[in-house]
């Protein structure tokens, strides 16, 4: 059980904002999931729920979806069934368990910039935007490059609607458990574009040799296994509890040639 010392409901975003930039130590709860992964105890906590962050908008052009929306329920929308074949759906059906996504957030999961993510992959096979309250729209790409805790509040994602076909891969000891490694692999408008999670570190676009591939007129299987040799090359994969280095190397190369030979319909 996680102890509390000082709980705070809020009636605003402005209200909240305030809080988090008071207390130094201060938290913010979606679904609490996350949160109750942890074990130390938490001086202050901000609720966010009531604020209006639950909620899935579509348009022609594109998905917003609310910081409060659970996995679950982003999982069985029918908008993001439809991007890219379903992979982002059948991506988010591969975290931990039904009862758990339905009470895990969208901004927790991404806030959270967790190495074992499984959402977080997937969405690097998109044009997704995040929507902060006080520094405004901010790229998902910027967002995980930067270092160190964003004390700001996470209000929506948005995810652009372009044609797409892509795969997510999850390895893991059982159904049940976090990643020991996971790749996406997608065709975006025809470009390429490659993302490895769970490396152990949080999850990175081999952006080299996606710029390779595009470069690759007539691509065979050859094409697919020099990837995924690339791929190794240039992102670095590290040993944990979960795995070792070098069965990460085998496994991001295994899936990365299998990736792009599925997107690529060969």
């Amino acid at each position: 059980m996680i102890h509390i010392e000082q709980y705070h409901k809020v009636d605003s975003l402005e209200e909240a904002y305030r809080l988090l930039q008071k207390y130094e130590t201060a938290v913010l709860l979606g679904g609490g999931a996350w949160i109750r992964t942890g074990s130390k105890p938490l001086e202050h906590v901000i609720d966010l729920k009531g604020l209006g962050l639950d909620t899935i908008i579509e348009t022609k052009d594109s998905l917003s979806i609310g910081a409060m929306v659970s996995l679950r329920a982003m999982e069985t929308h029918a908008g993001i069934r439809q991007l890219g074949g379903g992979f982002l759906s059948e991506a988010l059906s591969q975290i931990l368990g039904v009862a758990f996504r339905n009470t895990a957030t969208v901004g927790g999961s991404i806030m959270g910039k967790f190495s074992f993510s499984d959402l977080l992959t997937p969405l690097l096979m998109l044009d997704v935007t995040l929507q902060f309250y006080d520094a405004g729209p901010m790229r998902l790409t910027t967002f995980l490059a930067q270092r160190g805790r964003l004390k700001d509040i996470l209000q929506a994602i948005t995810i652009e609607k372009k044609a797409c076909r892509a795969m997510f891969k999850k390895v893991a000891n059982t159904a049940l458990d976090f990643s020991i490694v996971n790749v996406a692999v997608a065709i975006v408008e025809g470009r390429y574009r490659i993302a490895v999670g769970a490396r152990p570190g949080t999850a990175i676009l081999a952006e080299s040799v996606m710029a390779w591939l595009d470069t690759v007129e007539s691509p065979t299987e050859a094409t697919w296994k020099e990837a995924g040799e690339k791929v190794v090359e240039t992102i670095k994969l590290g040993t944990n509890q979960r795995a070792h280095e070098s069965y990460r190397q085998q496994l991001v190369k295994t899936y990365v040639a299998r990736g792009l030979k599925e997107v690529s319909g060969s």
